[in-house]
């Protein structure tokens, strides 16, 4: 599945995060044609788990490589919707929040 483990390094070191982290926890469904994986944020963190059995808010699919470049900042999430690249279901709120958090942590260079 895509590699999140630097996106959780960077992530997890801003503390914007938590400002912006809404009382109640975002579930990210994280979907490729080989496989599936969850993205947790909370206002202590944010974490990868491959299975949980709650309500998600928003699932996310598309091609590994594309969710890739989405969590490194290399494409905004918006542009990879308008260009079809990735599908999102969630309501528009929770989508500006993770555009937000995808951008905020980029990869510089």
């Amino acid at each position: 599945m895509v590699a999140v483990d630097n996106f959780l390094k960077r992530i997890n070191h801003q503390p914007v995060v938590r400002i912006l982290v809404p009382n109640e926890p975002i579930t990210v469904l994280i979907r490729n044609r080989k496989d599936a994986c969850y993205l947790i944020f909370s206002k202590d963190k944010v974490e990868f788990i491959k299975e949980y059995n709650g309500e998600i808010d928003c699932e996310l699919s598309g091609e590994e490589k594309m969710i890739q470049s989405i969590l490194d900042g290399k494409i905004r999430l918006q542009e990879a919707i308008k260009l079809r690249h990735v599908q999102i279901e969630c309501n528009y709120r929770t989508m500006l929040l993770l555009e937000s958090f995808f951008w905020l942590q980029r990869v510089e260079g």
